[in-house]
């Protein structure tokens, strides 16, 4: 299954994630209109995603993304965490 979802931040930046999954995360891609210091630090975000179960939670997520060093400019590990887990749940085949 292939799914998107579009979280709007408190500053009003927007983070995107674009999915594919079964029982897990097989591919994701994450962008919007935030910046991230260094940017090469999307791509180690995206790794840790991909793979992720299906059923994992938010929460877990962002967790997970506190191991990358990385200045989130205009959003956070949460709301990354949120967008995907929207994916997932409002996922279509």
């Amino acid at each position: 299954m292939k799914a998107e979802s579009s979280v709007k931040v408190e500053d009003g930046k927007l983070v995107k994630a674009k999915i594919e999954y079964g029982n897990s995360i097989r591919d994701v891609e994450i962008r919007g209109d935030f910046f991230l210091e260094p940017p090469e630090a999307l791509k180690q975000i995206q790794k840790k995603i991909k793979g992720l179960p299906t059923d994992t939670s938010q929460k877990e997520i962002a967790e997970l993304l506190e191991d990358v060093e990385a200045d989130f400019i205009g959003f956070s590990r949460e709301s990354v965490a949120e967008a995907v887990t929207q994916a997932v749940e409002g996922g279509e085949e």
